[in-house]
C-alpha cells in the first residue's frame, strides 16, 4: 500500500496535467455508457434463488402469453361520503370512457370494466336509463334491483353478488367509502410489455388530470415495476438538494483566510477553486460509476441486473462519502505547504495520507461487498456498485485534486502571486480544530470510564438488533403523494391488498399429460371455496386451471373455435372440461391451445413433448398471511403430486415473506464477516508496518460501538431492516473505519514526536481531528437531505446514516484516543520492565526499517509510565542517542 500511494502521488506530481487530461478521456467513454441506465421496480430484482422464485421464472418464461392483466382503479369518496351514488356512477363512467381512449381494444371484451356499481348498471340499462343522470336514491335503487331476483328487478350474472362485495369496502352493497373498478385488460391486444405499460401509464397520467367528482386512481403490478416519472424525479430533487449542501459545507471546512499571502479575493478565490476540485472529482467518479454499472449490467458483462430503486441510492452514498477523501487531501496538502513547494507537497501526500486514504477505499469497499451474501439480488449489486464506486472516488480524488490543486498553485506562481502557506494551512483556533481537542484532557485522565461507557453502550445496542423487525415491501419505493402510491395505501387498509394478487402452482414431470393427473385439478376451485385469503365467485373459488379452461373453450361461438373443440370431443374431452381415462391429454391441449388464449394460459408443451400446467388463483394475503394461502393451495393440488407430478405454490408475496426471514439473516452474517476480514486485514497491515498488530484490532474496535449503538438508535427510533438499510451495517463499517484509520495513522506518525502519550492525542486530533469534523459535518449534511424524500426507505437511510455519521466521529474523537492511551501505557508499563515491545518496519525518510527497544531509565520522568509513548515509540529511545540507527 505505501508502495501504490507514493507512486500515484509521483505520478500525479510530475504530470498533473497528463494525469488531468487521462481522467477527463475516460470520463468521456464512461459518460457514453451511463446514460443507457434503465431503471426497474421488477419483482425479480428482489427475489432470492429459491424453489418459489425458481417457480415463478418458468411460469413467467413458459406462460408469457398471459390472456389478461388487471389494472384496479380505487374510487374514494370524503370522509362519511358514499362512493354507491351519483357522483360514484359519474367517475365510474369517467374512469370506463378514459379506459377504452387509452386502452382501446385491450378493454373491448364485455367483462372487460368490471365496477362497484355493476349490478345498478345492468338494472339501468335494462330499464334504458344512463346511471351516471340519476340521483342518489335512483342509483341505491337500482343497485338493491340488480342484486335483487324480484320481480322487476334485474338477475344479475352468477357470482355477481360476491364480485360486488369484494369491489366495496363496506358490506352493504347500497353504501360505502370506496369502491374498484376492475380493467381486465387484454394483452394480446399490444405490440408487447412496454406497450401494455406505457398505455398504462397514460391511463394514470389521464386519470390525475380527469375532473372526476370523486377521487380515483390506479395501482397495478406492472405500475409497480415500472417506476414513472415521479421516481425519477425525486431521486434528481434529492441528489441536487445534497450536492448544494455539500458544496456549502464543503466551502465553510475548504475556507482560506486572508492574510498576507492572501486577499479577500484570492482567499474566495481558492476557497472556490478547492471546493469545485472536491466536488468535481466526486461527481466524475458517480460518472464513472454510472457507465462501470452499465458495463456490469445485463446487456454486457451480467455481473449485476438492471438498475433498480435502491441501487439509485448509490450516486448520493458516493456524494457524500467521497467529499471525504478530498478534505483529508485538501488539509495535508495545505499543512505541507508551510514546508515544501506545491510540488513536493503533491509528492508527499502519498507517504503521509495517502495510505489512509487507500487503507479506508479497501475497508469500505469490503463493507459493502458484505453485501453479497444478501438473498436479494438488488442489493447485492448495490453492494458491488458501491464497491465499484468507492474505487472510482478514490482514484478520481487522489488524481484530480492534487493534479489540480498542483496546475492552479504552479500557475499562481507564474502570474506572480506570492507563495500561499500559513494562510491555506490548518488553524488550531479554528471552530473544528477547537471541537476535535476539546476531549484531550477527560481522554488522557479517564480513558477506561470512556471506553467503559461505549461497552455498555454497545452491549445495549446489540440487544436493539436482536429487537428490529424486518419488511420487505417493493411498493415502499412508491414516492409519498403519487397517485399509484395513494391506490395502494387504499387497497390495502379498505381491501385487505386489492383484488389483483395470483397465487400460481407450477406442475411439473413427466407424468403430466395423463387423464388422471388432468382430472385430478377438477375440484381445486371447489376445494379452495370459503377459504379465507382466496378471492371467491359465486359458489367456487376464482380459480383458474386447465379443466376451467377447457369447460370455458366449449362455450366459445366461434366457428374456428367450435371446429376444434367438436375434434377434443372425439379425443376424450368432457362438456365439463374433464377427460376420459383413455383420452389423449397431449393431442387435446395442443389443439386447444392454438385457439384459445385461456388454455394456452394453463398448459405449455414445448417442441421437445416437455409440459407444465398452472394453476392460478385470485388471493388476499393480506386478511390471513401468505404462509396459511401457501397452505391451503398446497393442500388443494395434492391429487395432482398423487399422480405422479411435481407441484410448487408461489406467489409475490410468498417470495417476500421468505426473503424477510432470510434477509435478517444476511445482515448479521454480512456484519460478522465484514467485520472480521477488516479486523485480518488491519491487524495485517498494522503488523507488517510497524509490528503492532493489535493496533489494528483497536482501529477497529470503535466500529462496532458505532455499529451496535446504530442499531439500537434504529430500535428507538422504529426504523426496521427493509431494502435499503439492510445496507447499512456495510455503510456504517465504512465510514467509522474510514475516520478512525485516519486519526490511528496520524496518532503514529505525531506520537514519534511527541512527548507523552497526552501530547501524542492531542497532536493527532490538532492535525487530522478538524479534517474529520469537518468531513463528518459534510457527510451528515449530505445524508440528511434524505430524510426529506418522499421515498419511506430512502427517509430512513437518511436518518440512520446521520446516526452513523455522529456516532462514528464521537467514537473517533473520544473512544479511540482512550483506547490508544490505555493500549500505549501498557506497552509503557512493559517497556519498563525491559521488554522489547515494537519492531518499525515502515520505510522512513531515507533508511530502511529500524528495530526498536524501549529503554526507559528509572526515575526519568516517564519511568512510572503513567504517560509515555515516546519509551518505545517507533524509531525513538529516551535516554540513548538517536545519531546512529544501529547503535540504536
Amino acid at each position: 500500500m505505501d508502495a501504490v500511494a507514493r507512486s500515484l502521488a509521483r505520478l500525479v506530481s510530475r504530470r498533473p496535467l497528463l494525469t488531468v487530461v487521462v481522467v477527463a478521456l475516460l470520463t468521456l467513454v464512461l459518460a457514453g455508457y451511463a446514460g443507457q441506465s434503465e431503471i426497474s421496480n421488477d419483482a425479480s430484482a428482489f427475489s432470492p434463488d429459491t424453489e418459489e422464485v425458481l417457480a415463478q421464472e418458468v411460469l413467467t418464461d413458459r406462460f408469457a402469453d398471459e390472456t389478461t392483466a388487471v389494472l384496479q382503479v380505487v374510487v374514494a369518496a370524503e370522509e362519511g361520503g358514499d362512493v354507491v351514488s351519483a357522483d360514484g356512477a359519474e367517475t365510474v363512467a369517467a374512469v370506463t370512457e378514459l379506459a377504452q381512449d387509452t386502452l382501446g381494444e385491450g378493454v373491448a371484451g364485455p367483462q372487460a370494466v368490471q365496477s362497484f356499481l355493476l349490478p345498478a348498471e345492468q338494472a339501468a340499462r335494462q330499464s334504458g336509463e344512463e346511471l351516471s343522470a340519476l340521483s342518489d336514491e335512483e342509483v341505491d335503487r337500482y343497485q338493491e334491483l340488480g342484486l335483487s331476483a324480484q320481480p322487476g328487478g334485474s338477475a344479475t350474472p352468477g357470482g355477481a353478488e360476491a364480485l360486488v362485495q369484494q369491489l366495496l369496502s363496506g358490506e352493504d352493497p347500497t353504501s360505502s367509502s370506496s369502491g374498484i373498478v376492475l380493467l381486465q385488460i387484454d394483452q394480446a391486444a399490444f405490440a408487447d410489455d412496454a406497450a401494455l405499460n406505457q398505455a398504462q401509464q397514460d391511463f394514470v397520467a389521464g386519470l390525475e388530470d380527469a375532473d372526476t367528482p370523486l377521487e380515483a386512481v390506479a395501482f397495478s403490478t406492472s405500475l409497480l415495476a415500472s417506476p414513472d416519472d415521479d421516481f425519477g424525479s425525486e431521486i434528481a430533487r434529492l441528489f441536487g438538494i445534497a450536492a448544494l449542501v455539500i458544496i456549502v459545507t464543503l466551502a465553510l471546512v475548504l475556507r482560506a483566510r486572508t492574510g498576507a499571502a492572501l486577499s479577500w479575493f484570492g482567499a474566495l478565490r481558492r476557497t472556490a477553486a478547492d471546493t469545485g476540485l472536491a466536488m468535481g472529482a466526486v461527481l466524475v467518479a458517480i460518472v464513472w460509476n454510472q457507465g462501470i454499472g452499465v458495463l456490469l449490467g445485463p446487456d454486457h458483462l451480467g455481473v449485476v441486473g438492471v438498475a433498480t430503486p435502491p441501487t439509485q441510492v448509490v450516486p448520493i452514498i458516493l456524494l457524500a462519502l467521497g467529499v471525504d477523501y478530498s478534505i483529508h487531501l485538501h488539509s495535508r496538502y495545505r499543512e505541507d505547504l508551510q514546508r515544501f513547494d506545491p510540488t513536493e507537497a503533491a509528492a508527499r501526500i502519498g507517504r503521509t495520507v495517502g495510505v489512509a486514504l487507500l487503507l479506508s477505499m479497501l475497508t469500505t469497499g469490503i463493507g459493502f461487498l458484505s453485501n453479497l451474501v444478501s438473498p436479494v439480488p438488488s442489493i447485492r449489486d448495490l453492494g458491488i456498485l458501491a464497491t465499484t464506486g468507492i474505487v472510482a472516488v478514490f482514484l478520481t480524488t487522489a488524481t484530480v485534486v492534487p493534479a489540480g490543486r498542483l496546475l492552479l498553485d504552479r500557475l499562481a506562481g507564474r502570474r506572480g502571486r506570492p507563495h500561499v502557506t500559513a494562510e491555506v494551512a490548518p488553524r488550531e483556533t479554528s471552530l473544528l480544530s477547537r471541537l476535535a481537542t476539546a476531549g484531550v484532557g477527560p481522554i488522557t485522565r479517564f480513558p477506561g470510564v470512556i471506553v467503559g461507557v461505549a461497552v455498555v453502550l454497545t452491549g445495549l445496542g446489540g440487544w436493539g438488533l436482536t429487537q428490529l423487525p424486518v419488511e420487505f415491501d417493493t411498493s415502499a419505493f412508491l414516492p409519498e403523494g403519487s397517485s399509484t402510491a395513494r391506490a395502494f395505501e387504499i387497497l390495502d387498509e379498505d381491501f385487505d391488498g386489492g383484488l389483483g394478487e395470483t397465487t400460481e402452482v407450477l406442475i411439473s414431470g413427466p407424468d403430466v399429460l395423463t387423464p388422471e393427473l388432468h382430472n385430478s385439478l377438477a375440484d381445486v376451485p371447489n376445494a379452495l371455496a370459503g377459504a379465507d385469503g382466496i378471492v371467491q365467485s359465486g359458489a367456487s373459488a376464482d380459480v383458474r386451471t386447465p379443466v376451467t379452461a377447457l369447460a370455458q373453450v366449449q362455450r366459445s361461438t366461434d366457428p374456428a373455435v367450435t371446429e376444434a373443440v367438436a375434434e377434443a370431443q372425439e379425443l376424450g374431452l368432457r362438456p365439463e372440461g374433464t377427460v376420459t381415462a383413455d383420452a389423449d391429454v397431449a393431442a387435446i391441449y395442443t389443439l386447444l391451445s392454438g385457439v384459445d388464449a385461456g388454455v394456452a394460459a394453463t398448459v405449455d408443451i414445448d417442441t421437445t413433448g416437455d409440459a407444465a400446467i398452472r394453476v392460478s388463483a385470485r388471493t388476499q394475503s393480506a386478511v390471513v398471511g401468505s404462509e396459511q394461502i401457501r397452505d391451503a393451495v398446497d393442500a388443494a393440488v395434492e391429487p395432482a403430486r398423487s399422480a405422479g407430478a411435481s407441484a410448487v405454490v408461489t406467489s409475490q408475496q410468498i417470495i417476500s415473506d421468505d426473503v424477510t426471514a432470510l434477509l435478517a439473516d444476511s445482515v448479521v452474517v454480512g456484519l460478522i464477516a465484514t467485520l472480521g476480514i477488516v479486523m485480518l486485514l488491519l491487524a495485517l497491515v498494522y503488523g507488517l508496518r510497524s509490528g503492532e498488530w493489535l493496533l489494528g484490532v483497536i482501529v477497529l474496535s470503535p466500529v462496532v460501538f458505532v455499529t451496535l449503538s446504530v442499531f439500537g438508535l434504529m430500535y428507538l427510533s422504529d426504523i426496521p431492516f427493509d431494502i435499503v438499510t439492510a445496507i447499512i451495517s456495510a455503510l456504517i463499517v465504512g465510514v467509522s473505519v474510514d475516520f478512525c484509520i485516519h486519526l490511528g495513522e496520524r496518532f503514529v506518525e505525531d506520537v514519534k514526536e511527541a512527548d507523552s502519550v497526552a501530547d501524542g492525542v492531542r497532536s493527532a486530533l490538532r492535525h487530522t481531528g478538524a479534517a474529520l469534523a469537518g468531513s463528518a459535518a459534510t457527510s451528515t449534511f449530505g445524508f440528511g437531505v434524505l430524510t426529506v424524500a418522499s421515498i419511506v426507505p430512502f427517509q430512513r437511510l437518511g436518518l440512520v446514516t446521520v446516526y452513523a455519521m455522529l456516532l462514528s466521529l464521537v467514537a473517533t474523537l473520544w473512544v479511540l484516543p482512550a483506547m490508544l492511551v490505555i493500549y500505549q501505557r501498557r506497552r509503557t508499563a512493559r517497556a519498563v520492565e525491559g521488554r522489547p515491545v515494537s519492531v518499525d518496519r515502515s520505510p522512513q525518510e531515507g533508511r530502511p526499517g529500524v528495530v526498536t527497544t524501549a529503554v526507559t531509565a528509572a526515575g526519568s520522568p516517564h519511568a512510572d509510565g503513567a504517560d509515555s509513548w515516546a519509551a518505545n515509540s517507533p524509531g525513538s529511545v529516551v535516554g540513548a542517542s538517536q545519531t546512529n540507527p544501529r547503535q540504536t
